[in-house]
């Protein structure tokens, strides 16, 4: 009897960690190439041989590569913007009507967008008064796209909308990755509590921006803190009665 429990919590015990580990392999793969986008690395690398098993609907058709090749030539962070040229036919071009703030936009034809990855300091929540470089990082977007053509793309693994109805996606001008750029300017946050193919990317486009102390980074602005608040006299009239009410 007492084998019997052996054998039976092991199976369990198997059948539990299975998945696990697997799911554990598969985030690892193309780890220095920007992720899996379909059945390669996201920079056009064919996936590794220890990576292909973990995908077998790829391997009849998509050549793997030995993983001593997957170790980068040189540190540093991966060109964004070449990285994404490949994928450039599957965008789709919108003229930018309204930067609602630095992580929000709307297009001429009404839709509301949602800039993957990122999240800017709040200036238009009612609940929030407005947070520490809200307004920089707004005007600093604005600069970038508003009343201009952009070019929208979906990211390959994660969600295309968000709970609100916005659409998630990157935002491309002149083949420049917006998104990255905000975070890489010290405009805004990586916003990583959602799986993107860019996350591990837009880390290290953080931690750059915090070391150089750049925009919200740096020590006469924010020095990093999201809820240091902008001087009073900016502050509307509605956010001074919150800001009364709540302190």
């Amino acid at each position: 009897m007492a084998k019997k429990i052996i054998l039976i919590v092991l199976l369990l015990t198997t059948l539990i960690l299975a998945p696990l580990y697997l799911i554990e392999a598969r985030q690892g793969c193309c780890s220095w190439h920007g992720g899996v986008c379909g059945c390669q690395c996201c920079d056009g690398t064919p996936l590794s041989s220890t990576c292909a098993p973990y995908y077998p609907q790829c391997n009849s058709t998509h050549p793997i590569f030995d993983p001593i090749d997957e170790t980068p030539n040189k540190p540093g962070l991966i060109d964004l913007d070449k990285l994404h040229e490949q994928f450039s036919e599957k965008r789709q071009t919108v003229k930018i009507s309204e930067v609602i703030d630095g992580d929000t936009i709307k297009t001429s034809t009404g839709e509301k967008i949602r800039l993957i990855g990122i999240d800017t300091p709040e200036t238009k929540d009612p609940r929030k008064p407005v947070q520490c470089f809200g307004e920089e990082a707004s005007n600093y977007l604005e600069s970038l796209i508003e009343g201009r053509e952009v070019q929208l793309e979906e990211d390959s693994i994660g969600d295309t909308i968000d709970k609100y109805d916005r659409l998630l996606r990157y935002i491309y001008s002149q083949n420049e990755n917006i998104n990255a750029k905000m975070i890489k300017d010290g405009y805004s946050y990586a916003y990583t509590n959602y799986p993107f193919s860019m996350s591990d990317e837009y880390k290290k486009l953080e931690n750059e921006a915090r070391e150089a102390k750049r925009g919200l980074w740096a020590e006469n602005t924010c020095n990093g803190e999201r809820e240091m608040l902008i001087n009073e006299e900016k502050l509307s009239w509605w956010q001074r009665i919150l800001k009364f009410i709540f302190n």
